[in-house]
């Protein structure tokens, strides 16, 4: 969710909700310590082609595979993303 999204969302819970924009940076934070890297601009795009999640800027999380293959769709659609990292094999 974006700022616009998430103001939206508490406009609609509570009209009358104090410290609005508190609430709205401890949501954003929260999406920052679940690890996703939000993209402002090109710089912050992924250094590694690898699997990734994107949050799309309709708010659709999908995976996305090789980010150099893909590399013109997440300028365009992805907001932010995260690594998608291989957990280890349960039998050992």
């Amino acid at each position: 969710m974006d700022k616009k999204q998430i103001i939206a969302y508490l406009n609609f819970l509570r009209d009358d909700l104090t410290n609005k924009d508190e609430i709205i940076d401890y949501c954003i934070n929260q999406l920052e310590k679940d690890n996703w890297i939000k993209i402002y601009k090109d710089a912050d795009l992924p250094k590694e082609s690898s699997q990734y999640w994107i949050r799309q800027s309709d708010g659709l999380i999908q995976t996305m595979k090789e980010y150099e293959e893909n590399k013109k769709y997440w300028i365009v659609n992805a907001t932010h993303y995260q690594p998608i990292i291989k957990p280890n094999d349960p039998t050992n």
